[in-house]
């Protein structure tokens, strides 16, 4: 008899209506399975629903047998929503509350792989409240434009920008600020986008996918949010063999340093002097837009059967 899944999706970030795409994809697959399905849905204000109808976690818990987690961004990828599943004793899909806490803040995620001997870019976290203008004076003596500003936490590429000047370094940092609280401003590097996704294997090992790189339309300097969800495809299969192992072999060195547990992804720049981490997502997006399943496919391994292997992880407490 298969398990009674529930999937657990929508919440109170600003990626709701990305996670709700990637929770109805998920859905889809569990039903085409045979599973015994609940469709969880958070609204924006925190209340939970079961098929429709208000209810709570606990309720939830007692029709479940494991919960996919299919949240994306503030409270169901930092760690939080983990930590209660944890407390109720419920097996659940993705990483566990530090590695997913972690690899949310991207700064310190990047501070623990670059003590691992992995390339990232320089940067520089901003919080709300400092002075602006001596910040971005600072930094403009510190490093050179072009500059990245993303927000500290989150995905979807939310909130990302680019500044090419020390003016607009000024006002996109003003802008970024207004949207999270802390801002993470990085030096520009130039180079070829790329992103691998990375399976657990029943043994605890690491499984990289084939890498993808992203293709930007003409004029855009970053895969904003806007570009990211086109309806337009912007991946494409990396056709270097080599280069994708090189990759691979950051990819898993990124797994022992970070912990991301059942399956993630990792965003990568290209250069001459190899690749540099962008962030490490732990809840990668599912979606048709998205890239995962397409590395899935390129790797031969059906949608369906990443969900069974990944279900049959969570149960076993892997």
């Amino acid at each position: 008899m298969k398990p009674r899944v529930a999937v657990l999706r929508g919440g109170v970030s600003d990626e709701y209506d990305v996670s709700l795409q990637t929770g109805a994809t998920v859905l889809e697959s569990l039903l085409r399975r045979g599973y015994s399905t609940s469709d969880v849905l958070i609204t924006k204000d925190g209340t939970w629903h079961i098929d429709g109808y208000p209810t709570s976690l606990e309720k939830i818990v007692r029709r479940t047998d494991v919960i996919w987690n299919a949240l994306h961004g503030a409270y169901g990828e930092d760690g939080k929503v983990q930590q209660l599943l944890e407390t109720l004793h419920i097996p659940y899909t993705g990483s566990r509350p530090l590695a997913s806490a972690l690899c949310m803040y991207k700064d310190l995620a990047k501070d623990a792989v670059r003590k691992a001997g992995v390339r990232v870019p320089q940067g520089v976290l901003v919080r709300r409240g400092e002075h602006v203008d001596d910040v971005a004076h600072a930094i403009f003596q510190r490093m050179g434009p072009p500059y990245i500003l993303k927000p500290r936490a989150g995905g979807s590429s939310l909130g990302l920008c680019v500044a090419r000047t020390r003016e607009e370094l000024h006002a996109a940092l003003r802008a970024v600020l207004m949207y999270a609280p802390e801002v993470i401003i990085e030096e520009y590097i130039k180079g070829r986008e790329l992103v691998m996704g990375a399976i657990q294997t029943r043994e605890g090992a690491t499984h990289p996918l084939w890498p993808f790189e992203v293709n930007l339309p003409q004029g855009a300097d970053v895969f904003s949010h806007e570009i990211k969800y086109a309806s337009e495809n912007r991946y494409a299969p990396l056709e270097s063999r080599a280069l994708g192992e090189d990759i691979a072999h950051v990819v898993r060195k990124v797994a022992e340093t970070l912990s991301p547990a059942h399956y993630f992804r990792v965003d990568f720049i290209l250069t001459d002097r190899g690749p540099y981490l962008l962030e490490v997502n732990t809840l990668p997006g599912l979606s048709a837009a998205s890239a995962f399943p397409k590395m899935l496919a390129q790797s031969d391994i059906s949608f369906d059967e990443f969900v069974d292997h990944v279900i049959d992880l969570a149960l076993r407490g892997k």
